[in-house]
C-alpha cells in the first residue's frame, strides 16, 4: 500500500465534482448561450462516465439577473434541468447577483448540505467494496510481477491490514471517527502482534521494514485524530503512550534497540507531531482568547478571559479498567508540555550522536564493506540520518570537504522557541524563566554567544526567581549571562553579572573582583567619563552584596538640635573576593522636612583605618545651599573601600533649622574605574524583597577591645519606635514655652449672640519674645463666623477680605496663613503676660462642631530665625435658645363683605346702556397663628419681644394685617406682654391674627403666607429666672421658622363658633323636710349654662349655592334650632345659623386644668373629661357641588379628628 492510493482519493478523485457557470439574461442570446451550456454539462458528464467512477456532477449558475428582473429564468432553468437530466435539489443550484456575504454564507451552507448525502454515499459505496475484498478467502494475485517498486504478494495479516487502513479513511471521509478509529486499532493489532504480526515475519534489515513503521506511524497518528475529533483528550494521550511502548518493546525484540540515537529522533518528531495535532485540533479547553483564533468557532463561554487551562482535566468516571485515577502523563497538556519534550529528546539524541564512535561516523566509500554493513545492523536510522551525517568528523580526519551534518542546536532552538511562547500565551512565566535559562545555555553549548545574550538578559532583567529565593537558580542564569556577554564582548552586561555574582546568597560562579573584571575585554580609559561603560543597576531588581542605610537615634527632634545620624555601607560579598572601592555613596530625602540629601565622597589618603573589619569613624559634614530658598545638603569625605564582610558605619550630627518630616527616598553607591563607571541605586519606596529589612533599622554601637592589637567589633540594637513606616525622622517645631489661656468660657452659647471672651497669654520663655495671635474659627458653616478684638472699631466680614491694617476680624472662610496677627506688646518680658478680649458673632444656625483655634506665633529676641508657634483649639456649642410650634386655624372677620351687586354712579351716563358693573375689593379672610414658644436653654432667659414678619405673600393678595396676643405657659391671654422670664424646657403662647384679603375679588388661587416669628431675649443674673432678676448682657434677636401657611379663599366653607352664656335658672334643695327650718341650710344648686353656638356659612364663588343643614341629637345635650333646614346663598355672601345648646348631664366635677384641653392642640382626654364636653354634628351638603363640608371649629370651641367639633361644657 502506496501512498498513492490516499492520495488518489484525498486529492484526485472526488465524491462529487462541483462546476461553476455564469449564467446570463441576454434576450438576443439566450438560446445560444442555453444550449453551449447544455452541451457544456452532458460532456462532463459522460467524461465522469467514461472514468469507471460513481463522482456525481453539480452545477452552480451564477446569474446577473433575478428571476424578477427576468421572469423568463424559470423557464429557462427547466429546460437546462430537463435536457441535463441534472436533479433541482442535489445537483442544480441556482445564485442570484448583489448577494450579501451572510446570503452568500447561507447558500454556501445550504449546497453543502444537500451535497452531504450524496457523498455519505459514495464513500459507503466503497466502504462496502473494500470489505468485500477484505473477507475474501483466498488472496488474489498481484497485477505485476513482484519486483521491486511495484506490487508485491502479501501474506493474510498483511492484506488485512492493507483493508483495514482503508476502511479507517472512508471511515474518517464519512465522518465516523469512532469506526476509523476501530479500523486503525485493528491495523495496528495486526502489525505489532507478537505472535502473528506482520513485524514479526519482516527482517529489520528490510527496507519493508521501514514502510511497515512509516504505515504504523500513520495509523497511529490517525487513532491520535480521531480521539481529539471526538473530544476523547485522555484516551488520545493514552493511544499515543501504548503506540509507544509497544515500539520500544518490538525494537528490543525485533530491531536494534532502543537506545539509540534513532528512537530519540522518533520520539522528538512524534512529540512535535502531537504538539501540531493539538493545535489542529483547536480544542476549547487550550484557545487562547487574547489572539485571534483561526477557527470560526467563538470560545466557549465557561473560559473566562486571563483562565487558560493548562491541560484538560479527565472525564468524571475514570478510564482506566480498575477503576484508579488517571496519571497526570495520560492527560492532554497544552502544546508547549509536547514541545519542550521534542527538545529534550533532541538533546538526548544530540548526546547519542557524540558518543558515536569515529570508525562508524566516517563516510562509507571511506569505510570497508563490513564496517557498513556493521552500522546498518546496529544503528537505527529510521527517519533520520545515518550516522557520519548525524556527528560527522571534521574535515582533517576525513581528509575531505566538510559534511554539512544534522544541526542539533537548531532543532533544539526552535522547539524551546516554541514551547516558550506557549507558556507564555498562559502566563507561566515561572516555565518561560525555566525554559528561556534551557534555551540560553543550549545557545552557549552552540557557541552563539550573541543569540544566547539576547535571550539570557531579558531573562535575567526580569528574572523572578530572586523574590521566590531560588539562589541556585539565579546563579546558574548570573553565570549564563556573564559567559555569553564575555563570549559577545559586551562589558555592560559582564559588569551587570559580576555585581550579582559578587554575593554571598549566590555561592559564587564569577571572578569575585569587580573592579577587574573588564580586564583583557576593555582597554582603559584616561581622566574622565567619556568613553567609560555606565552601567546602572537597581537594587531591588538584582542580588546586591551592598546593603546602603541612613539611620536616625531618635525617631522625632526638635528644631536647631543635633539629630544623631548614622550611614552604612555593609559587603555582604564572598568570602575572598577582592574589596570595592565608591568613588561616591548619596542618600536622598524627600517630605517636607530640611533635609535634600547626604552624601560621600572618596577620600584614601585621609590617614583613616584601611583593615578589613567592621569599624565606626565619627565625620564631620558640611551644609551646603545652592540658593538661600533651598533645603541644604551636607557632605563629607570618608574612605569608601568596602571588604567583603565589612561593615562601614559613619556617624555625624545634623542640626536641621526647620521642622517637617524626612522621607529616605534612596541611595546612590558609585564605582568608577578606569574601563566602567558602575551606579548602583536603591529606592526605600519599593517593599525590600532582596534585601534584609532590619538593616535599614538599626544602630551600631562599638563593643569593647576584646585583646591587644585586635580590632573593636561591632554591635547593633534594633530601633522599635517610629513615628510611620515612610518616615524616617520627623523634625518638630521649637517647643513653645508661651501659654495662652482662655477665660469666661461657658458650656453652650446661643445663636445669634455675641461672645466675648479674654485671651490671655503668658510668657515662660526665659527670654524676650515679640509675636502675634493669629485666630482661625472653623465651623463648617457657609456664612462662617465673624470675630474681632474688641480694640478694633471696624469689623469685616467673610466675604469681604481685610488686610491687616484695616481691620482684626476674619471669618474661619480664610485659610490661616493669610490671617494678620494681634501683635503682642514688644518685648514680652520673661514671666510677663497680656489680656484682650476677642468677639465673636454667634451663627444664626446651630452648630455644635465650631473650633476656636488660638496661634501665638513669636520668636526670642535672641534667635530671630527660628518661628515658634503655640496653638490651642477650643470646641464651642452654639445652640438655638428657643422651637416653637404653630397651630393654624380660620376665624371670623367682623366686617361685612362687599356686595356682589353694588354699583357705583361713576359708571352711568344717563343711559340704562352705559350703566357698567364696576369690580368690587377681594374678600377678607382672618385666620388665627398660635405660637407655642418652648426653651431649650440650660438657663433661665428674659422673653422680651415676639412678633410675626412676614417674608412673602403670593396667591395674588395684598400684605397681611398681623396682631399679636401673649398667652401664658397653659395658653390663657395674659395682659403682660413684656419681660416674660422663661425656664428651662418651659413653654410660653403666642398668638397673632393674621387678616389676608384679595385685591381681585375674581381671583381663585390660595393665598399662601412666608413668615417667622423674631423673639427678643436677654441673659438674666442668677439661676432662678424670679420677676425680680435684672437682664443683662445685649439683646438677641432669635429668629424662629413657620411653615408655609395656607389660606384657601375661593372654596366654600362652614366655622362655628360658641359663647358661653349665664345659668339659665337657680333652684333650692332641702334635706327631705316639708318645710323649711332655720336649722338647716338650703343647698342652691344652679343648672347648666346656655352655650350659643353659630355656624356661619361662606360662599366666596360666583355661584348661587344651596346648602341642606342637618342637626343631629344627642344624648347629653338639647339643642333650640332648626334639625333639618336649607340655606340659599348669593355670591360673596355668607350667613350665621344659630343653635342653643343646654348641656343635660351635670358639671359638678371639675377639670384639673384647663390646659388638659389646650396643649393637645385640640385633643381631648376621653377618660377624664368626656363627660364635659358637647360634640354637637351639623351635617352640611353642598347641593351645588354636591359635596359635603365639615365644620370648622372657630371662636370658643375646639376641632377633633374624629368627633369634629367639640364644645367645653365645664367650669371655665
Amino acid at each position: 500500500m502506496t501512498p498513492l492510493w490516499v492520495a488518489k482519493h484525498q486529492h484526485n478523485v472526488p465524491a462529487v465534482f462541483v462546476a461553476f457557470f455564469s449564467f446570463t439574461s441576454d434576450p438576443s442570446r439566450n438560446s445560444l448561450h442555453d444550449n453551449q451550456l447544455k452541451s457544456e454539462i452532458n460532456s462532463m458528464k459522460a467524461a465522469l462516465a467514461r472514468s469507471d467512477y460513481k463522482t456525481r456532477l453539480a452545477v452552480v449558475l451564477l446569474s446577473d439577473k433575478t428571476i424578477l428582473q427576468a421572469p423568463d429564468i424559470e423557464e429557462r432553468l427547466g429546460l437546462i434541468r430537463r435536457t441535463t437530466g441534472l436533479d433541482p435539489k442535489n445537483s442544480l443550484f441556482f445564485l442570484p447577483p448583489n448577494t450579501s456575504r451572510v446570503e452568500l454564507s447561507s447558500f454556501v451552507s445550504s449546497v453543502l448540505t444537500a451535497l452531504h448525502p450524496i457523498c455519505i454515499d459514495y464513500y459507503r459505496d466503497l466502504t462496502k467494496h473494500a470489505r468485500r475484498k477484505k473477507t475474501r478467502s483466498n488472496i488474489p494475485p498481484p497485477t505485476l510481477p513482484p519486483t521491486k517498486g511495484t506490487s508485491q504478494t502479501l501474506p493474510h495479516h498483511g492484506w488485512v491490514v492493507r483493508y483495514d487502513v482503508k476502511l479507517g479513511i472512508f471511515a474518517e471521509f464519512r465522518q465516523e471517527m469512532d469506526v476509523a478509529g476501530r479500523h486503525y486499532g485493528f491495523a495496528l493489532d495486526n502489525l505489532l502482534g507478537a505472535d502473528a504480526g506482520v513485524f514479526e515475519t519482516t527482517p529489520s534489515w528490510s527496507t519493508r521494514w521501514d514502510e511497515l513503521r512509516l504505515l504504523a506511524d500513520s495509523a497511529a497518528i490517525r487513532i491520535v485524530r480521531c480521539f481529539l475529533w471526538s473530544g476523547h483528550t485522555a484516551p488520545a494521550v493514552q493511544a499515543w503512550t501504548s503506540y509507544r511502548e509497544r515500539v520500544r518493546a518490538l525494537l528490543d525484540r525485533r530491531g536494534r534497540g532502543a537506545n539509540t540515537y534513532g528512537w530519540e529522533a522518533w520520539q522528538a518528531r512524534w512529540t512535535r507531531v502531537m504538539a501540531e495535532l493539538i493545535q489542529r485540533a483547536d480544542l476549547p479547553a487550550f484557545q487562547v482568547l487574547s489572539e485571534p483564533s483561526s477557527s470560526a468557532r467563538s470560545p466557549p463561554p465557561q473560559q473566562p478571559k486571563g483562565d487558560m487551562l493548562l491541560f484538560v482535566p479527565p472525564p468524571e468516571k475514570p478510564l482506566t479498567p480498575s477503576g484508579n485515577r488517571i496519571a497526570p502523563w495520560h492527560l492532554l497538556h497544552h502544546p508547549g508540555y509536547w514541545l519542550r519534550l521534542s527538545a529534550q529528546h533532541t538533546i538526548a539524541r544530540r548526546a547519542l550522536a557524540r558518543e558515536i564512535p569515529e570508525e562508524d561516523r566516517m563516510p562509507p566509500e571511506q569505510s570497508s564493506a563490513h564496517a557498513v554493513a556493521h552500522r546498518s545492523a546496529t544503528y537505527d536510522t529510521y527517519l533520520c540520518a545515518p550516522p557520519h551525517i548525524e556527528a560527522p568528523l571534521p574535515p582533517e580526519y576525513t581528509g575531505d570537504a566538510p559534511v554539512r551534518g544534522v544541526d542539533h542546536a537548531e532543532e533544539i532552538v526552535a522547539a524551546l522557541n516554541a514551547a516558550i511562547s506557549q507558556f507564555a500565551l498562559r502566563s507561566q512565566h515561572r516555565f518561560v524563566e525555566r525554559l528561556s535559562l534551557d534555551l540560553g545555555t543550549q545557545l552557549l553549548e552552540a557557541g552563539r554567544w550573541r543569540a544566547a545574550l539576547d535571550s539570557l538578559a531579558p531573562l535575567w532583567q526580569s528574572l523572578s526567581w530572586r523574590t521566590e529565593g531560588w539562589w541556585p537558580l539565579v546563579a546558574r542564569v548570573a553565570g549564563a549571562l556573564r559567559d555569553a556577554a564575555v563570549g559577545a564582548a559586551e562589558p555592560k552586561w559582564v559588569v551587570c553579572a559580576e555585581w550579582e555574582l559578587m554575593s554571598r546568597r549566590l555561592g559564587g560562579g564569577g571572578l569575585g573582583d569587580l573592579m577587574g573584571c573588564l580586564e583583557g575585554l576593555v582597554a582603559e580609559e584616561g581622566e574622565g567619563d567619556k568613553g567609560k561603560v555606565g552601567i546602572k543597576v537597581e537594587a531591588e531588581k538584582v542580588v546586591s552584596f551592598l546593603d546602603v542605610s541612613c539611620v536616625f537615634l531618635n525617631p522625632e527632634d526638635h528644631v536647631g538640635e543635633p539629630v544623631k545620624t548614622q550611614l552604612m555601607l555593609k559587603s555582604d560579598a564572598l568570602p575572598g573576593s577582592s574589596p570595592v572601592t565608591f568613588e561616591s555613596v548619596r542618600v536622598e530625602f524627600g517630605g517636607s522636612g530640611p533635609l535634600t540629601a547626604i552624601e560621600l565622597s572618596h577620600l584614601a589618603d585621609q590617614g583613616s583605618d584601611e583593615s578589613e573589619s567592621s569599624r565606626i569613624e565619627n565625620i564631620s559634614l558640611t551644609e551646603m545651599r545652592p540658593s538661600p530658598t533651598d533645603k541644604p545638603t551636607y557632605a563629607g569625605t570618608a574612605s569608601l573601600t568596602v571588604h567583603a564582610g565589612q561593615a562601614l558605619v559613619f556617624a555625624f550630627p545634623l542640626i536641621l533649622r526647620e521642622a517637617g518630616d524626612v522621607v529616605l527616598r534612596k541611595s546612590i553607591a558609585v564605582v568608577n574605574n578606569p574601563r566602567f563607571k558602575l551606579t548602583a541605586a536603591r529606592d526605600y519606596q519599593r517593599p525590600p524583597s532582596l534585601i534584609a529589612p532590619w538593616t535599614s533599622n538599626v544602630w551600631w554601637l562599638q563593643q569593647q577591645h576584646t585583646g591587644k592589637g585586635a580590632a573593636a567589633p561591632l554591635r547593633n540594637k534594633r530601633l522599635l519606635s517610629r513615628v510611620a513606616d515612610s518616615v524616617a525622622l520627623r523634625v518638630l517645631p521649637k517647643p513653645p514655652k508661651v501659654e495662652i489661656v482662655v477665660n469666661g468660657l461657658r458650656q453652650v452659647y446661643y445663636t445669634a449672640e455675641r461672645v466675648e471672651l479674654g485671651v490671655t497669654i503668658e510668657n515662660r520663655e526665659d527670654e524676650d519674645v515679640e509675636g502675634a495671635v493669629e485666630v482661625r474659627v472653623l465651623s463648617g458653616l457657609k456664612e462662617g463666623v465673624r470675630w474681632k478684638w474688641v480694640s478694633d472699631a471696624v469689623p469685616s466680614s467673610s466675604s469681604r477680605p481685610s488686610s491687616p491694617s484695616s481691620s482684626d476680624e476674619q471669618s474661619s472662610s480664610r485659610p490661616s496663613s493669610d490671617l494678620p496677627g494681634h501683635p503682642l506688646p514688644c518685648p514680652l518680658a520673661p514671666g510677663a503676660s497680656t489680656t484682650a478680649t476677642l468677639a465673636l458673632m454667634a451663627p444664626v444656625s446651630p452648630a455644635d462642631n465650631v473650633v476656636l483655634e488660638l496661634k501665638a506665633l513669636y520668636h526670642l529676641l535672641s534667635d530671630q530665625s527660628t518661628p515658634i508657634s503655640k496653638t490651642l483649639s477650643i470646641g464651642l456649642a452654639f445652640v438655638s435658645p428657643f422651637e416653637a410650634d404653630y397651630e393654624w386655624s380660620p376665624r371670623l372677620h367682623p366686617d361685612p363683605w362687599p356686595s356682589y351687586f353694588a354699583v357705583t354712579n361713576s359708571g352711568v351716563d344717563g343711559t340704562n346702556e352705559g350703566m357698567q358693573q364696576q369690580p368690587v375689593e377681594g374678600l377678607i379672610h382672618k385666620w388665627n397663628l398660635l405660637a407655642r414658644i418652648v426653651s431649650f436653654a440650660t438657663e433661665p432667659l428674659r422673653l422680651e419681644e415676639a412678633h410675626v414678619h412676614v417674608l412673602s405673600v403670593s396667591g395674588g393678595s395684598s400684605a397681611p394685617k398681623v396682631t399679636a396676643r401673649m398667652e401664658g405657659p397653659g395658653g390663657v391671654p395674659v395682659e403682660k406682654q413684656e419681660g416674660v422670664i422663661v425656664k428651662p424646657k418651659e413653654m410660653t403662647g403666642r398668638g397673632f391674627g393674621v387678616c389676608v384679603a384679595k385685591r381681585d375679588i375674581e381671583d381663585r388661587r390660595p393665598i399662601v403666607v412666608e413668615a417667622e416669628v423674631r423673639v427678643k431675649w436677654r441673659r438674666v443674673n442668677g439661676s432662678e429666672g424670679t420677676e425680680g432678676e435684672e437682664a443683662v448682657g445685649d439683646q438677641v434677636e432669635a429668629i424662629l421658622p413657620i411653615p408655609r401657611l395656607m389660606a384657601a379663599a375661593a372654596e366654600p366653607r362652614v366655622i362655628a363658633s360658641c359663647v358661653r352664656g349665664a345659668a339659665a335658672f337657680t333652684v333650692a334643695v332641702h334635706d327631705g323636710e316639708e318645710e323649711p327650718d332655720e336649722e338647716h341650710d338650703a343647698v342652691a344648686v344652679t343648672a347648666p349654662p346656655i352655650f350659643l353656638l353659630t355656624y356661619t356659612l361662606e360662599n366666596p364663588t360666583t355661584h348661587f349655592l344651596t346648602f341642606d343643614l342637618a342637626m343631629d341629637a344627642a344624648e347629653n345635650f338639647a339643642f333650640s334650632g332648626p334639625k333639618l333646614c336649607a340655606v340659599h346663598l348669593l355670591p360673596y355672601s355668607r350667613q350665621n345659623v344659630s343653635y342653643r345648646l343646654l348641656p343635660l348631664l351635670p358639671s359638678s366635677s371639675r377639670p384639673s386644668s384647663k390646659e388638659g384641653r389646650n396643649e393637645g392642640e385640640g385633643e381631648t382626654d376621653a377618660e377624664g373629661d368626656a363627660d364635659k364636653w358637647m360634640a354637637p354634628v351639623l351635617r352640611v351638603t353642598d347641593r351645588y357641588f354636591n359635596k359635603k363640608l365639615v365644620p370648622l371649629p372657630g371662636e370658643g370651641v375646639v376641632g377633633d379628628g374624629k368627633r369634629g367639633v367639640l364644645v367645653w361644657v365645664g367650669e371655665e
